[in-house]
This record gives C-alpha cells, sequence and structure tokens, in this order.
C-alpha cells in the first residue's frame, strides 16, 4: 500500500512538472561569446543565429509555438551576420523585422521565424505565475521527503 502511495506521488510530480526544454548547443565558431542566442528558422532567411546580451536571458521573449515576440517595454535591436550584415529589431510587444543593406540604403522587412532550433534564452511558453516549475519541484521534493520521515515515525512508534 505505501509502495503504491509513494509511487503514484511521484509518477503525479514527473507529470506537473515536466517541461519542453530547446537545446542550448551553442553555434559553431559563434560570433560571441558569453552572450545570449536564438538559432531559428526563417521563411526569408532560412536559419540563422541572433545573438544578445546576457540580460536578455529571461523575461524578454514569449514564443506561442507559431510567432517569437518580444514582450518587454522596450525595443530590442541586435545584430547577426551571414554573407550580409543584418539587424534585427523587436519593437515592444511586437514581432521581428530585420534590416538590411540595399545599396546606399537599409531596408527594412518583416522576419517570419518558423522554429526555433537551439537557444539559452528562457522563452516564455505560457502565462507565468509567481511560483515558477523549478520552485514548485523543489516543494514536491520536500513534501514527500516529508511525507516519508513521516511515515517512518509513525512505524516506530
Amino acid at each position: 500500500m505505501l509502495k503504491r502511495f509513494v509511487i503514484a506521488i511521484c509518477i503525479l510530480a514527473l507529470a506537473i512538472c515536466s517541461v519542453y526544454a530547446y537545446d542550448n548547443t551553442p553555434p559553431d565558431n559563434p560570433l560571441y561569446f558569453g552572450t545570449c542566442f536564438l538559432t531559428v528558422d526563417t521563411d526569408e532567411l532560412g536559419e540563422v543565429t541572433i545573438y544578445f546580451p546576457l540580460s536578455y536571458q529571461s523575461g524578454y521573449f514569449s514564443w506561442d509555438g507559431s510567432t517569437l515576440r518580444n514582450v518587454s517595454n522596450s525595443s530590442i535591436t541586435w545584430y547577426y551576420r551571414s554573407d550580409t550584415d543584418y539587424y534585427v529589431r523587436w519593437s515592444a510587444f511586437s514581432e521581428a523585422t530585420y534590416r538590411y543593406p540595399n545599396g546606399n540604403y537599409w531596408t527594412t522587412d518583416d522576419l517570419t521565424i518558423t522554429d526555433i532550433i537551439s537557444t539559452n534564452v528562457q522563452l516564455i511558453e505560457q502565462m507565468e505565475y509567481n511560483v515558477t516549475t523549478d520552485s514548485i519541484l523543489t516543494y514536491i521534493i520536500i513534501f514527500l521527503l516529508g511525507v516519508i520521515v513521516l511515515i517512518l515515525f509513525m512505524k516506530k512508534f
């Protein structure tokens, strides 16, 4: 009976706390070291890697499975390099655009991100609450250890 109870609680804890994690393997020959990066697939440019300062690692980007948005109250403009230098920009609460040189001028177009391949940026994928999944897992482990200790004390007396 006790084994079944403990196994059921462990399975429930794993089911509640399971989250989808993105590959966080850094790109080969990164342009910058010690930065955040997003390697994404786009309709317009193919696969690109965008670099950000570490201050943008958490709380800035929302991904709903089809759209990457800036959910902060400020614009984010950063850089990536391929054969041509590009600047990628997210205005506050918007989707990405990119700028590229076109003769003597810069042209701006929408950037449609279709998939996130690899990143070390923490993406917001659902409404966040005061208790994060990391802290919930800690509370569940502490609760389970408390139940086990309580059961051991009850068996002793």
